[in-house]
C-alpha cells in the first residue's frame, strides 16, 4: 500500500472516533511507555538471523562480540543481495 492510500484509510478511521481502536479497527495502538525505545527498525528476516547467529555464538562459546558484529554484518549483507 502506497502513502496516500495508507493516509486516506488514516483519516476515515480517525473519523470513526473510539470505533477506529481495538481489533478490527486500523487506529495504531502504541505498546506502554516501551515505544520510546524503539532505536530501529528491522525486517523479521533480520531480526531472525540475528537471533540465530547470537545463540550459534553462544552454544559454540564464541564470546567475542566483534566476531558476532561481523557474522551479522555478513548475514544483512547476504540477505540485502538476495
Amino acid at each position: 500500500m502506497d502513502d496516500v492510500e495508507n493516509q486516506r484509510l488514516y483519516k476515515e478511521e480517525s473519523a470513526k472516533g473510539d470505533a477506529g481502536w481495538g481489533p478490527k479497527g486500523r487506529m495504531t495502538t502504541y505498546a506502554g511507555t516501551g515505544i520510546g525505545l524503539v532505536r530501529e527498525v528491522k525486517s523479521a528476516e533480520e531480526i531472525v538471523k540475528g537471533v540465530v547467529t547470537e545463540a550459534r555464538g553462544i552454544l559454540e562459546g564464541k564470546e567475542n562480540k566483534k566476531e558476532q558484529q561481523k557474522i551479522n554484518q555478513c548475514h544483512l549483507q547476504k540477505a540485502k543481495n538476495k
